[in-house]
């Protein structure tokens, strides 16, 4: 018959070996549960930052528009042209950064080609600025249906 010290020992020898397994369990759950959890936060940290970008490009499409309407009855200014550039080229950075998150977005090549045309020819040296303004707030309307936020 074992001895008490025995019994002892047998008992911690049979918990340590329990817990070994417990252990062993315990890093296969996160050696395969980490790449799931790393999968499905990549996925949603992506789509917070689409989302972001999306308000971005909102914002800077109102910001051109509203300096285009505050270029109404001034005289040509080359500051100003340089200015309306480069909100035109924030909201092209923009629409990249939007499809280097987003594979499946492609650039709305045509709409951002009529935009700068309007921002940078219509604006400055059309007689009817009015027009060139409800042009951009239609391209803005494009913009926006071709960028959809995602939920």
């Amino acid at each position: 018959m074992p001895s008490q010290l025995a019994n002892c020992a047998i008992e911690i020898a049979q918990c340590s070996q329990s817990q070994d397994y417990s252990g062993w369990f315990s890093l296969a759950i996160t050696v395969f549960g980490w790449p799931i959890v790393y999968v499905l936060g990549l996925r949603t940290n992506r789509k917070v930052e689409i989302n972001k970008s999306i308000d971005q490009l909102d914002d800077s499409i109102e910001n051109l528009r509203k300096f285009a309407v505050s270029l109404e009855g001034k005289a040509f200014s080359n500051a100003d042209y340089q200015t309306m550039v480069a909100y035109f080229n924030r909201i092209k950075n923009i629409c990249t950064r939007i499809e280097q998150l987003d594979k499946s977005l492609t650039k709305p090549t045509e709409t951002l080609r009529e935009l700068k045309k309007i921002a940078t020819d219509e604006i400055f040296h059309s007689d009817n600025k009015n027009s060139a303004i409800s042009k951009i707030l239609r391209v803005e309307i494009v913009l926006v249906n071709h960028y959809k936020k995602s939920m």
